[in-house]
């Protein structure tokens, strides 16, 4: 999805609706080494991530969701 958004529409133009909202937590903060050794065609969390913020500085209107304060209820490994 994050692709098909810095690409743009037909005519190459930004997406402007819906706003891509990234949800931050912390069980995508530590890599899962195992599972990426596993499955080498999927984004690492830190490929994801840095694909995010490439499309939040592209299009300039990403919402992002930290999620990593206790208080904000993200579950937990």
């Amino acid at each position: 999805m994050m692709n098909v958004m810095l690409k743009g529409d037909y005519w190459g133009k930004p997406f402007n609706f819906p706003k891509p909202e990234i949800s931050i937590e912390p069980d995508f903060m530590v890599e899962d080494e195992e599972f990426n050794r596993a499955h080498p065609e999927l984004l690492s969390y830190h490929e994801l991530y840095t694909k995010a913020f490439e499309l939040a500085g592209a299009l300039w209107h990403a919402l992002f969701d930290n999620q990593l304060p206790e208080y904000r209820g993200a579950e937990r490994a």
